[in-house]
């Protein structure tokens, strides 16, 4: 009974787990068997057979003298290969000398992308003798400017690993000039025109397809791009696209875009999908500007004591008005704050006023910032920002007595 019950539990544990060993029972003495494991043994023949490679390509290596310093003198590290087309291959030979006293021993290091490839002659080179690196790339289609690296790895104790450079540019198939078009300066009321050229140095002609935009109200014109434009651009053909922006803008900063297809008039050729981003920045109607005026429309009229006083010296601009502009009312808080606006003396006068905020030596200790800010706002009779709404920082303190 006791033998049956050892037979049962050995064929439980070899059937129901994935062990490597199981009990075998012969007459009244057991004894453990290995079972053999497929996978196992499959990794073990798989490193017996590297390992025996390894020593293989090893015994074919020459076999030098292992005396002396080798030190490699590379005659460039770094190499332009000007202009080049995309989606294609290109190679470029390093030549290292050895200047040491022994042999010099190159093998192939890491690489930036998968792109680059480096050959290496893994031959000994003799003290007085040259070598040569080859490196080898494909370049890119969406990147006009193309830079990768290697690394060799020599036995020069000075250095150890050497890294190699190529760089260059790829022929842009469609390309914009500049890649996106800024309106920095925009004035509600007005509209703005700016250009930009779409361009090929691949393609020898294509026309341009339907332009849409997500900008409402933007508008565009395409006329062939100026000869010395292209030239300079090394362009076979393009176009220039004059924008016209809407005289109305919901925001005070945005960004949209301006979708287009090229298409090739090889006809063997597909049409390319082409977009630049379009930015605006419009102006404030009322702005204010002047040395202690911070971030976010803050007055900084800083650290005084009980008693002396402090005055920032601001101006207000106006724009988007053809009128005189007008002050109509002033609030301040806290009230003990003087603020005076007086229209400006020089050129364009009816546009821009002086705008003085000062604490009178009569103010009493307080502390205006982050936690409760002063304010300055002022109305004027503008038809479209009426308003101008400003913070102030400050902080009256009482005098420090030195003992």
């Amino acid at each position: 009974m006791k033998k049956m019950l050892l037979i049962v539990l050995g064929l439980f544990v070899v059937l129901c787990t994935p062990v490597v060993f199981g009990v075998v029972i012969q007459g009244s003495k057991p004894y453990v068997q290995k079972f053999h494991h497929p996978k196992m043994d499959y990794q073990l023949a798989q490193k017996a057979k590297a390992e025996a490679r390894a020593a293989r390509l090893a015994a074919l290596e020459p076999q030098v003298p292992d005396t002396g310093t080798p030190k490699a003198e590379f005659t460039e590290v770094n190499h332009d290969f000007g202009l080049m087309a995309p989606q294609s291959t290109s190679r470029h030979t390093f030549q290292v000398r050895n200047t040491g006293d022994g042999y010099l021993r190159l093998t192939p290091g890491g690489t930036s992308c998968k792109c680059t490839d480096l050959i290496v002659d893994k031959t000994p080179i003799a003290p007085g003798g040259v070598g040569e690196v080859i490196m080898e790339w494909n370049s890119d289609i969406s990147r006009p400017s193309f830079r990768q690296y290697s690394y060799v790895k020599t036995n020069d104790p000075d250095q150890p690993e050497v890294k190699l450079e190529i760089h260059g540019r790829v022929r842009v198939v469609l390309g914009q000039d500049p890649p996106e078009q800024w309106f920095s300066r925009l004035i509600r009321g007005e509209t703005a025109t700016d250009s930009f050229v779409i361009y090929s140095q691949e393609l020898e002609s294509f026309q341009l397809g339907d332009f849409v935009s997500s900008w409402s109200g933007l508008t565009w014109e395409v006329k062939p791009a100026p000869v010395e434009k292209l030239q300079t651009l090394n362009a076979k053909c393009g176009y220039e696209v004059t924008l016209t922006t809407p005289s109305t803008f919901e925001e005070n900063q945005f960004t949209h875009w301006l979708r287009y297809e090229a298409i090739p008039d090889d006809a063997s050729q597909s049409p390319r999908p082409g977009q630049i981003m379009v930015h605006g920045r419009v102006l404030r109607c009322l702005s204010v500007y002047g040395h202690n005026l911070l971030e976010g429309g803050v007055i900084d009229l800083g650290v005084v004591d009980e008693g002396e006083s402090a005055t920032s010296h601001l101006y207000i601009r106006s724009r988007s008005f053809d009128g005189e502009l007008k002050i109509l009312k002033v609030e301040v808080e806290p009230e003990f704050l003087d603020v005076q606006v007086r229209p400006f003396s020089g050129e364009g006068a009816e546009r821009t006023f002086h705008l003085d905020v000062t604490i009178p030596d009569t103010a009493p200790t307080c502390r205006y910032d982050q936690g409760e800010w002063g304010s300055v706002r002022i109305h004027t009779n503008h038809p479209i920002a009426p308003d101008v709404k400003l913070k102030v920082q400050m902080h009256v303190r009482k005098p420090i007595v030195f003992e």
